[in-house]
């Protein structure tokens, strides 16, 4: 499965630790940056929003101006 999950398929462990611990540490990584790309895919998602809803009231404040 790590194999899956890691391109670098020729990864060498520490000779200090069994394989199988530098598996579980690798997907913990690799789920955590997948957390972290989420995490800035829903900011920008949020400010693209605000952008959006700040455009709306500065178009609605132009045309008060322009009827006043």
């Amino acid at each position: 499965m790590l194999n899956i999950l890691n391109s670098n398929s020729n990864h060498r462990f520490h000779k200090c630790m069994p394989k199988e611990v530098h598996q579980i540490y690798d997907t913990l990584k690799l789920m955590e940056q997948q957390d972290d790309a989420k995490k800035v895919e829903a900011q920008a998602k949020k400010e693209e929003q605000n952008n959006s809803i700040n455009t709306d009231t500065s178009k609605k404040d132009k045309l008060l101006d322009i009827t006043a």
